[in-house]
């Protein structure tokens, strides 16, 4: 509720909270994740998610949040790796899964498809997900995995139009 209104003073409470507390992890993730939801601060962000990996190499979140951030820098071999580093933590991470199915999605279709297969096991409803779904499964000519994609996504997503299109056009 403190970051929403008033920025400043909260940004100001984590800082302190690392002076402070300069082993505790969580202040340099959140401050990170803070600092990494603003383009201006986005660069600065990594600092801080990198400082609380070295503090707590073995909790997925805060991989999660590196991935996320390499992402948005446009460092794919870096977000790789910190999806890599997640999935060795817990092979079973939906969100680890989905990022690193959707880095693949594009130079490696087949190994993409494991991937977002095991994220979907956790994450039924999520609409990119089964948009990336759906998609490896037409790229893979599994048009009737493909077709049952569509009608989840037509089903969550009732007014789509395009989406109506294409279940015609693969039936």
């Amino acid at each position: 509720i403190q970051e929403r209104i008033n920025f400043l003073q909260c940004k100001k409470s984590y800082e302190n909270n690392i002076t402070t507390f300069p082993n505790d992890y969580r202040n340099y993730l959140r401050l990170g994740i803070i600092f990494s939801k603003n383009k201006n601060t986005l660069k600065n962000s990594i600092e801080l998610l990198k400082k609380a990996s070295s503090l707590a190499d073995s909790i997925p979140l805060v991989w999660l949040e590196i991935a996320r951030v390499y992402g948005s820098l446009g460092n794919k071999t870096e977000e790789f790796n910190a999806c890599k580093k997640i999935l060795s933590l817990d092979p079973n991470n939906p969100e680890g899964n989905k990022l690193l199915g959707k880095i693949l999605l594009s130079d490696n279709v087949t190994e993409a498809l494991i991937y977002l297969e095991i994220a979907r096991m956790y994450l039924h409803k999520d609409i990119e997900l089964l948009t990336m779904l759906k998609d490896a499964y037409i790229k893979l000519n599994m048009l009737d995995e493909a077709i049952a994609e569509i009608v989840k996504l037509k089903d969550l997503k009732v007014n789509d139009l395009e989406l109506r299109k294409q279940l015609i056009d693969l039936y």
